[in-house]
C-alpha cells in the first residue's frame, strides 16, 4: 500500500511539474506557459522556450515557405524576418540570465554562411544571438532577437539548396551560386556506408 501512495505522489509531482512550465497544448495562448515568478522558474521558461524555437531553426523551418507557422507558437512576430543570408550551424547553446530577465543569449557553432547575392562562405566561429522574451497572458514568447537570419544544420542547408536548384523559378545567379555551394558542402558529408559492412 505504502508503494501504491509513493507512485501516486511521483505521478503528481511529475504532473504539477508539467504544469508549471512546458507547452502548454490544451490552451491557444502562444508560447511557454509559466505559473512561478521566481527567476529560476523563469529561465526555466525562457530555456524551454528558446529550445523550441531553436530546435525548428535548425531543422529548417524557417526556409521553408509554410515553416514560419510552426514557429509562431513560440513569438510574437507574426511573419518570418527577411533574410540575405543564412547561417550553416552545428549546434547552439541556450544561455538564459536570471540577472536579466527577458534575455537569452545563444550561442552557435558557425561552419559556413550562404549569401543569396555572394553564395557559400565557409566558416569557423561561435556567433551570439540575443533574444528578448516577454509574458504575454501568463505565457513567454520571444519578442524580439538582435539578428534575423536563419541558423540551420547542414543537412537542412542543403536540403533547401536542392529544393530551390529544382526550382525553375529560382533566379539563375542564385541557382548558380547554390549549385557551387552544394558542390562545396558535400564534400563535408559523411561517406555512405556500403550495405556489405
Amino acid at each position: 500500500m505504502r508503494r501504491f501512495f509513493s507512485l501516486v505522489f511521483l505521478c503528481c509531482l511529475a504532473l504539477s511539474a508539467y504544469g508549471q512550465i512546458g507547452l502548454s497544448p490544451q490552451s491557444n495562448a502562444p508560447g511557454v506557459r509559466i505559473r512561478g515568478r521566481n527567476p529560476a522558474e523563469l529561465a526555466a521558461g525562457e530555456k524551454s522556450l528558446l529550445a523550441g524555437y531553436c530546435h525548428l531553426d535548425f531543422e529548417g523551418a524557417r526556409l521553408d515557405p509554410t515553416g514560419w507557422k510552426r514557429m509562431q507558437p513560440y513569438t510574437s512576430l507574426r511573419e518570418s524576418p527577411d533574410f540575405q543570408q543564412v547561417l550553416i550551424v552545428s549546434r547552439y547553446d541556450i544561455l538564459p540570465s536570471e540577472e536579466h530577465p527577458g534575455v537569452v543569449l545563444v550561442n552557435y557553432r558557425v561552419t559556413g554562411v550562404f549569401d543569396l547575392n555572394e553564395g557559400y562562405s565557409p566558416m569557423n566561429s561561435t556567433i551570439p544571438a540575443q533574444f528578448r522574451t516577454q509574458e504575454e497572458d501568463g505565457s513567454l514568447i520571444i519578442s524580439g532577437m538582435s539578428s534575423p537570419l536563419p541558423r540551420v544544420s547542414l543537412q537542412a542547408a542543403i536540403k533547401w539548396m536542392n529544393s530551390r536548384v529544382a526550382d525553375k523559378s529560382t533566379p539563375e545567379a542564385l541557382r548558380a551560386h547554390m549549385v557551387e555551394a552544394l558542390r562545396k558542402l558535400g564534400q563535408k558529408l559523411p561517406e555512405p556506408v556500403s550495405a556489405a559492412n
